[in-house]
């Protein structure tokens, strides 16, 4: 004997959206944030808008505009680019990885005081983001501000000893 039709119909409707999410996770974990993006929608399409599926729905597309912010930058196509990193900072402003992204771009393109506003703001959001120090070093030596430069190196480095490119541009500065 079967199931009940409206059962079976719930069940199948609960494994759907099982799937999409499975999906849409192997997708997130594989860095794939366009398509865990639309696996996820598609679950909340079924899902009567549940508000975890939401949240790892925005985060796929906060994550598919910093990576393409981040690919673009990388490649030089940094009006493109900006699109992308405004886009992410659009929809969490108080990111300190879209700070330091719009701070990277602002660095590529020579326009070192935006530059170093964006890694303050991304070090203000997230204290121990070694990156962003390295990252503010880097504007400081453009700057000829060895001292700087020099003191946001060493915190890279406090915080991240393995960062090779902070040792190697410490080794620099430490020749001014």
């Amino acid at each position: 004997e079967g199931l009940d039709p409206a059962f079976e119909a719930k069940l199948e409707h609960a494994l759907a959206i099982r799937d999409h999410l499975i999906e849409g996770a192997g997708c997130f974990f594989s860095r794939d944030y366009f398509n865990a993006a639309e696996k996820y929608e598609k679950a909340l399409k079924l899902s009567s808008n549940d508000i975890h599926i939401k949240y790892m729905r925005d985060e796929s597309r906060f994550l598919t505009c910093i990576e393409e912010g981040k690919r673009l930058t990388a490649a030089g196509a940094l009006p493109e680019a900006s699109q992308y990193i405004g886009r992410a900072l659009e929809m969490n402003p108080e990111s300190a990885a879209g700070h330091n992204e719009l701070g990277r771009l602002y660095f590529m393109g020579g326009f070192l005081e935006p530059a170093k506003k964006s890694f303050e703001k991304a070090i203000s959001i997230l204290p121990d983001f070694e990156q962003a120090y390295f990252n503010l070093a880097h504007v400081y030596f453009q700057k000829n501000n060895y001292r700087e430069a020099r003191i946001k190196c060493e915190k890279a480095l406090e915080l991240n000893p393995n960062m090779r490119m902070a040792r190697e541009l410490l080794k620099e500065l430490k020749s001014q």
